[in-house]
């Protein structure tokens, strides 16, 4: 899915959360741009190479940075934080500090 499409899917779930001050539904986002490493890892089927790897993991976490501009051009700020997925991405996985 496009940063777009993400964006109409989760735009008023994500204030819901703010508003009950839940994380619900941001992690549902998460979950769902995760999804998306798997088929990006075998379209390259021997994706071996930490570059690769790092490759995949940054051109998501833009598209998370391209939700968190949707919020901002449409109310002015974002209730996500600019690299939000990549640092969680780090924090769950630690290997990945190495390479991101």
């Amino acid at each position: 899915m496009k940063a777009e499409e993400y964006f109409e899917k989760y735009e008023f779930l994500i204030f819901e959360d703010v508003i009950k001050g839940s994380s619900k539904h941001v992690m549902k986002l998460i979950f769902d741009l995760s999804k998306e490493i798997i088929p990006s890892l075998s379209v390259k089927e021997n994706t071996q190479s930490s570059s690769e790897l790092a490759s995949v993991y940054t051109k998501l976490n833009q598209k998370w940075n391209d939700i968190c501009s949707l919020y901002d051009i449409k109310y002015g700020y974002s209730p996500l934080n600019k690299d939000g997925l990549l640092n969680h991405w780090k924090l769950t996985v630690p290997k990945l500090n190495t390479i991101l």
